[in-house]
């Protein structure tokens, strides 16, 4: 994501999420705000994944943010995996994130399929930067047809809740 420090509407932040490149690390550091939004800025979106998870899942010790339980909601249903809290291993200066898949095998979040960390990069950076605006090259990427409509969907509806429904092209050439 291209972090553009410009002022948009209400004063929104403007960027670039490149979701393509995403594909986690197998261990990643426990990075400030600040090196969060300058790793981004470089493109590099496989080495925040986690710690944008940890973002969203520290504000939901705020009562009025259910962020946390929403994007776990969300992303059992589009595949069927339930996100384990992101930990925060202080000896090691990393964060360690897994899921279970439906027959309750654990994994680590770098053995996911690309959809899933696509789309989970693209979930966590809405919800931990409630505001920004994206422009989004291809969310759809790595995504088979059926669950690139219900991401597109997904995206549209949290930005309409996050007080952004300009406009947008249609997928799958159904114009704007």
């Amino acid at each position: 994501m291209r972090n553009l420090r410009q002022s948009g509407p209400r004063g929104a932040r403007k960027g670039r999420l490149s979701a393509a490149d995403v594909r986690a690390c197998a261990v990643e550091p426990k990075w400030e705000v600040g090196r969060i939004n300058v790793l981004l800025g470089e493109g590099q979106t496989a080495q925040v994944l986690r710690n944008l998870c940890y973002l969203v899942y520290q504000s939901a010790d705020d009562p009025k943010k259910s962020q946390w339980t929403n994007l776990v909601a969300q992303i059992r249903a589009l595949f069927g995996v339930s996100l384990r809290e992101p930990v925060h291993v202080a000896e090691r200066g990393e964060i360690v994130m897994q899921y279970d898949e439906a027959n309750g095998t654990r994994l680590d979040l770098s053995s996911a399929g690309r959809g899933l960390q696509q789309t989970l990069l693209l979930l966590t950076h809405l919800y931990a930067n409630p505001g920004t605006v994206l422009l989004l090259d291809e969310p759809d990427a790595h995504l088979e047809i059926l669950r690139q409509r219900q991401i597109y969907q997904l995206l549209t509806d949290l930005a309409d809740q996050q007080g952004f429904p300009g406009h947008r092209r249609k997928p799958f050439g159904g114009g704007s």
